[in-house]
């Protein structure tokens, strides 16, 4: 998916509150340069998530994202 390698990640995330309950978590795991980016996707649908956190690895490297879905989205 496209230069930046996030397209499968654009699609995860425009339609992974759809699968999910309020309050239930999305996790996915992603290339260590590639946080900010991941982050990024979020922004567009902030209203459906109550929380999106950008997690480390052991090595101390941007990994996996975790991401509430909001209550009432």
């Amino acid at each position: 998916g496209r230069a930046d390698g996030l397209g499968h990640a654009r699609v995860l995330v425009a339609e992974a509150d759809r699968a999910l309950r309020p309050g239930g978590l999305f996790l996915m795991e992603f290339g260590c340069a590639q946080g900010q980016a991941v982050a990024d996707l979020f922004l567009p649908y902030s209203r459906r998530w109550a929380q999106v956190d950008i997690r480390r690895d052991l090595a101390g490297l941007d990994r996996y994202v975790v991401a509430r879905r909001a209550p009432c989205a």
